[in-house]
């Protein structure tokens, strides 16, 4: 009955998008392991597809993270490192004088996106002294960006953080 749960609650249609992306997320997943597309997938093939994903992340977090660590009043949130055994390559950071809202719209200029807020993290932000209403920029890179992204990104700051 509709009146109990989780019918209730239902919200009546399929994520036909979420559907289609899971028919083809064990070709996708193949073709990063280097296997054929049309391969079995196995958990193998995933962990190799995980690890093929890190290999490539791994770079762009650390070529953002150097150049975060050595702008002055640039504020990282998390380790300063890219080893992927500490932190994934999901970025956020503050700059002591440039607002969030500056580096964001830098970033957009410049047909990179990156997004800001308190990326629900409310608590955490006031632990740290980050007013919540601003937040903090957050880059989240992934095995689909590419160096030159991430130089353009850097580029993109750098437009708005050259007295720093």
């Amino acid at each position: 009955p509709r009146t109990s749960i989780p019918y209730k609650f239902e919200l009546g249609a399929l994520n036909h998008e979420g559907c289609a992306g899971i028919v083809a997320l064990g070709r996708y997943l193949n073709q990063l392991a280097g296997v054929s597309v049309d391969a079995t997938l196995t958990r193998e093939i995933v962990l190799r597809a995980y690890a093929r994903m890190t290999e490539i992340e791994a770079p762009l977090q650390e070529q953002l993270l150097r150049y975060l660590a050595n702008k002055k009043g640039m504020r990282v949130l998390g380790p300063l490192t890219a080893d992927p055994a500490v932190r994934v390559p999901i970025i956020s950071f503050v700059h002591d004088t440039v607002p969030v809202s500056t580096l964001v719209a830098a970033a957009h200029k410049h047909h990179v996106a990156i997004r800001s807020g308190a990326m629900y993290a409310v608590r955490l932000l006031q632990a740290l002294n980050i007013d919540p209403s601003t937040g903090v920029a957050r880059a989240s890179l992934a095995h689909y960006n590419t160096p030159e992204e991430v130089a353009r990104l850097i580029a993109a700051l750098d437009s708005v953080l050259t007295d720093s």
